[in-house]
């Protein structure tokens, strides 16, 4: 069993000030898959239930999912089949996430970041998972209640792509979480961590259509496992070789950036953080 932290949980009501603007498109830096091509994910793939708003899609000419960073706010994105927030309003019963792991145990994840239209009041929420109940699966559900809680108006937008997989057009979810609520989390810019990405059926954890993976992959969150990388570019594992070095990665193994320089982007940086467990 993770040892146990507590956290204080922060609601952001109405009142609260809207999410700044998403960057501008070419900010964003794709995320790659384990075998280390862009992000991608065949369009209706995951049959009956997650389709439409819930159907991931991309190839490497237009990336599933993609992140940017800069000093303050840690910046996710995800294409969809459909627009999963027309009008700002999303889609009631759906939800989309992260699961990261910060210690480099892919047997679990430590954190879930999760836009979330399945409750009366939809919300951007972040959880931490301190205890294990479902080992080595990305349905393990999160900790409850979450640390911190975002209005979905206030976090969360979609706005059309240039993609048409399946013949009608595609929308990016944007979801923004400042780097304030993440780092006593242990989410730095400079932590070493995986992620998988997904749509779900549920607030808790992730059960939807996953990035980089096909239905037939195996549902073990370590059956494929992300490939390593540095702030500085290096993806050959943490700046020590052997391409096994954990990092800021989705499904089958993405990378991810912090904004900085003059391309606006650099490599988020990684660092391995331990974890007592009992």
């Amino acid at each position: 069993m993770k040892g146990f932290t507590l956290f204080t949980v922060i609601a952001l009501t109405g009142t609260a000030a809207a999410a700044p603007p998403v960057p501008a498109d070419d900010v964003y830096v794709p995320w790659r898959c384990g075998d280390g091509s862009i992000a991608s994910d065949p369009q209706g793939d995951d049959p009956p239930d997650f389709l439409g708003d819930l159907d991931l899609v991309g190839e490497t000419t237009a990336t599933v999912a993609s992140r940017a960073s800069d000093d303050n706010y840690l910046y996710l994105r995800i294409r969809l089949d459909e627009d999963p927030a027309p009008g700002g309003v999303p889609n009631a019963g759906g939800a989309w996430g992260v699961e990261l792991d910060l210690d480099g145990d892919l047997r679990d994840y430590e954190l879930l970041i999760m836009a979330d239209a399945r409750p009366a009041q939809p919300v951007v929420a972040v959880y931490t998972n301190q205890t294990v109940t479902q080992a080595n699966s990305p349905l393990d559900p999160a900790d409850a209640p979450a640390a911190h809680t975002y209005m979905f108006a206030d976090a969360a937008s979609s706005k059309a792509t240039s993609t048409t997989y399946g013949g009608t057009p595609d929308y990016f979810l944007d979801i923004v979480v400042p780097w304030a609520d993440l780092e006593p989390l242990g989410l730095h810019p400079s932590t070493f961590t995986r992620v998988w990405v997904a749509s779900s059926s549920r607030s808790d954890a992730l059960d939807g259509d996953f990035m980089c993976h096909a239905p037939g992959d195996g549902d073990a969150l370590d059956g494929h496992p992300s490939r390593g990388g540095t702030s500085d570019g290096d993806d050959t594992g943490g700046g020590g070789g052997g391409g096994d070095g954990p990092r800021l990665e989705g499904g089958g193994g993405c990378d991810a950036g912090r904004g900085a320089g003059a391309a606006g982007i650099a490599w988020l940086a990684l660092v391995l953080r331990r974890r007592r467990r009992t």
